[in-house]
């Protein structure tokens, strides 16, 4: 018995891809190499490269060296964004991958590889992309002034003066999440780190990142002038990682935005990253979700907001705050400066904490501090109103320079609601 089977009549989503692909079905090195040096030109073109750009089959560790072939053969210097995620590209993939890119790809500003368990070694070849002309496996933290120096010596001799002050890299957004880096790689990491001058973006969220993960990226990140955001959600560092937080938040006066979500913190090491926080006078937006804080750690996160002015937004969501967490972190809400934002969700709340919520929200607008805000925001704008600025402030609503987010908290029933809504009022 015969059977044939014709994916036209029978898969549409083959029919599409052969219909996209005309050379899918032929799996010869050369009709792989067309499809790639295409692909590569349009990218060229737009400036954008993605996996849906690419058959399946072109997005894997065997035909890496494939994609070498064709970046090592001609340039392609408007390539600036790169997405290449879930592709399974694993540390050979990568490492091959890398070594194209740095032959062909020198303007590159984002580079995401999530989810392609890219291992240690992985991690190397992509911290060599951020800090070019460096062996990383000599390098040594302590020598990061000389390399420096020596760098922009060599741009200095191969260019006008002005090069001594060109960038080190071109990365400005690296994605790496959900690969298994480890420890190991982030020795690596952060060691470019200490010589990148691009980076702005790091995420490296569940990337199984210990302590001594932790304290390699310390090195780097407070070295780094240009970092901005940092994400090192849901991995697994304990108490030590967490001083090591604390120490880069006091020394790294740069940075804008941190995420340490979904890592069991508890009252402990939210001590620790609060203690950095009481230091810090960079740090606009904090992401703490998901770590069983409890009523201790808030009271923890209160005492440090009536010493921080700069911190704009806070998320401390599915954190078993309850009501007697509310009631301290109050306490911090009505001698801070700064906060323009907080998130609570899922955190058990009740009537008395929307209560107690509002009470300090009700504090805040009589600060001077506000008005003069307020006052100063409406003259920038309508520098015509500066007469009556003061009278328009009283009639600004609370929720334009306050937002405060208690979704999911279903035991606030319309008698706490009507607390909040009295303050807006």
């Amino acid at each position: 018995t015969t059977m044939s089977f014709t994916p036209s009549a029978h898969n549409p989503s083959t029919t599409k891809d052969a219909r996209t692909h005309p050379y899918l079905a032929v799996a010869d090195d050369a009709t792989y190499i067309r499809l790639l040096e295409a692909a590569f030109a349009e990218a060229d073109n737009t400036g954008r490269l993605a996996k849906d750009m690419f058959t399946p089959a072109l997005c894997r560790t065997n035909t890496m060296k494939l994609w070498r072939q064709v970046l090592l053969n001609k340039q392609f210097p408007h390539l600036k964004h790169i997405q290449l995620r879930w592709c399974a590209l694993e540390s050979a993939g990568i490492k091959i991958l890398a070594e194209g890119l740095a032959s062909s790809c020198k303007h590159i500003e984002t580079l995401d590889l999530m989810g392609n368990e890219i291992g240690v070694s992985g991690s190397m070849a992509i911290a060599q992309l951020m800090a070019p002309g460096v062996d990383l496996n000599y390098f040594e933290v302590a020598h990061t002034n000389q390399v420096l120096q020596r760098l922009r010596a060599n741009k200095n001799t191969a260019g006008p003066p002005a090069a001594a002050q060109m960038a080190i890299g071109c990365i400005r957004t690296l994605v790496l999440s959900y690969n298994c880096i480890c420890d190991g790689g982030c020795s690596y990491l952060g060691k470019a780190m200490c010589l990148n001058t691009t980076l702005a973006t790091l995420e490296i969220e569940n990337c199984e990142i210990g302590d001594n993960g932790c304290k390699y990226l310390r090195r780097g990140i407070e070295r780094n002038a240009c970092l901005r955001y940092v994400n090192l959600a849901a991995n697994r560092f304990g108490d030590l990682g967490a001083r090591e937080i604390q120490s880069f938040l006091i020394r790294n006066q740069h940075l804008t935005k941190l995420d340490v979500s979904r890592n069991r913190l508890g009252p402990q090491r939210t001590m620790e990253i609060a203690k950095g926080l009481t230091v810090n006078k960079s740090l606009k937006v904090l992401r703490m979700n998901i770590n069983r804080i409890g009523a201790r750690g808030a009271q923890l996160l209160g005492k440090m907001l009536i010493h921080n002015r700069n911190l704009e937004e806070l998320e401390i969501s599915y954190n078993e705050i309850f009501n007697d967490g509310i009631q301290v972190l109050s306490q911090g809400l009505l001698q801070n400066r700064g906060l323009r934002r907080i998130v609570l969700w899922y955190n058990g709340l009740e009537d008395s904490a929307a209560k107690q919520l509002a009470k300090a929200l009700h504090s805040r607008t009589k600060h001077p501090h506000f008005r003069n805000a307020i006052v100063k925001a409406i003259a920038d704008v309508q520098p015509d109103l500066n007469e009556v600025s003061q009278h328009i402030v009283d009639y600004v609503p609370i929720y334009m320079y306050f937002e405060l987010d208690l979704s999911h908290n279903s035991r606030i029933s319309k008698t706490g609601i009507d607390s909040l809504l009295e303050v807006i009022n």
